[in-house]
């Protein structure tokens, strides 16, 4: 059970007290209470009494509801760790307990802070942060779960610097292993999106150790998809689509669902199109559309295809279908349609403006070989103009870049 003064205190947050508040119920010094929630100081077994029913706390049937939400929570992490977990049926236990759990108790809230995050529900996420940021964790791995979920939360909403210090503040407080696979996990995905692709290794590398202790198959498999990406933002494409061919026959092995599998099917497809070999690439799509009909982003790589292959009837007969929800690929799609009507003739200033507003989009992804696909078509559109003062600033560009992927492969190596 945690100590007195952490239970007092959280129970305090929980119902919006202030130590004035406090004090005024109890008529104790609100002073002394501070130092006793804090742990400097002792209160007399009266002042507790008096703070106990103030606060509404029944000591008793915190033990026993606290031996119910410690089961739930450990069951509900071994599901995560595992990825097996059935994100509903622990919203609905959450909600059938909710009465019956003490509402200071710590693992119910971060239980409920995690589905947030998965269900990517951000407005819910940071009032729960306000809330529990202002509690007292008498158990580290229980904070370092909670600040490794925060960190992911904050990558997710392009939080990099932000992760990373939710990340190491995770990693120095839990000695736990399994804790620290999954912060490990979860690091690499943002050193890769910062192009730091050492990091990201070194992370992926302990997460992949530890997992493999651990026998999590599932969680392994997530780690050789990172690594297969790492490669292709590299321009590896050779080791990228081998590492991709073998996740494709471990996801088979392990029954994962059909959207995972779509999902390494369109990152093939997409190393295909950067190939220039766009058969292949519809080749892909197809192994993909048999798994996840209606993936917006699979739709875009269609009709990119049939444009490179100059079938634009049938390019422009996909891209008149779509009604695309995301905004930037609305606004991709809005592209393709223009180029594809354009064919190959002369193209108009509009078109190039159109472009080079894609390209800027590109940029803030910070994705290098997607930044790289967007300035080839502003590239090759300036040519087509007849501008090639514009032109020559953009292959500029252009060298920077790929001289930046270069030190990037060469320090992987």
């Amino acid at each position: 059970m945690e100590k007195l003064n952490i239970i007092f205190k959280n129970a305090r947050i929980t119902k919006g007290y202030s130590l004035r508040k406090l004090a005024d119920l109890t008529g104790i010094n609100y002073q002394q209470i501070n130092r006793f929630e804090n742990g400097k100081d002792k209160l007399s077994k009266d002042n507790l009494i008096k703070i106990q029913k103030a606060l509404e706390i029944d000591l008793d049937q915190i033990n026993l509801v606290n031996d119910k939400i410690n089961e739930l929570f450990h069951l509900f992490y071994q599901d995560l760790y595992y990825e097996s977990i059935d994100l509903k049926a622990y919203e609905e236990q959450l909600k059938r307990t909710t009465n019956e759990f003490t509402e200071d108790n710590q693992k119910k809230y971060v239980m409920e802070y995690i589905i947030f995050v998965m269900k990517e529900e951000y407005e819910d996420c940071q009032a729960l942060e306000r809330f529990i940021d202002a509690l007292v964790f008498e158990n580290k791995d229980i904070e370092a779960i909670y600040l490794d979920y925060k960190g992911s939360r904050l990558f997710m909403q392009d939080e990099h610097e932000k992760a990373i210090e939710a990340f190491q503040s995770a990693l120095q407080i839990s000695d736990n292993k399994q804790i620290k696979s999954m912060i490990f996990f979860h690091s690499s995905f943002v050193y890769k999106d910062l192009n730091n692709y050492d990091l990201a290794n070194k992370y992926i590398s302990n997460a992949k150790d530890i997992f493999y202790e651990n026998s999590n198959y599932s969680r392994l498999l997530s780690c050789d998809i990172i690594i297969a990406s790492i490669y292709y933002r590299n321009r590896n494409f050779e080791a990228a689509v081998l590492k991709y061919f073998s996740c494709v026959k471990t996801a088979e092995m392990l029954n994962k669902d059909k959207k995972d599998i779509a999902l390494i099917y369109r990152n093939l497809s997409w190393i295909m199109i950067r190939l220039n070999s766009y058969k292949k690439s519809l080749y892909y799509l197809e192994k993909s559309k048999q798994l996840d009909t209606n993936n917006e982003l699979m739709k875009l790589y269609y009709i990119w295809n049939y444009y490179k292959l100059k079938d634009y009837k049938t390019a422009l007969k996909i891209a008149d279908e779509q009604n695309m929800v995301n905004k930037e690929y609305a606004m991709i799609l809005k592209l393709f349609i223009e180029l594809i009507v354009l064919e190959e003739n002369r193209p108009t200033l509009k078109i190039i403006n159109h472009a080079i507003k894609v390209y800027e989009y590109a940029v803030k992804s910070n994705d290098v070989d997607l930044i790289l696909f967007y300035i080839d078509i502003v590239i090759d559109l300036l040519e087509r103009k007849g501008d090639y003062g514009r032109m020559s600033a953009y292959q500029s560009k252009k060298i920077n870049l790929l001289e930046n992927i270069n030190m990037l492969h060469n320090s992987t190596n």
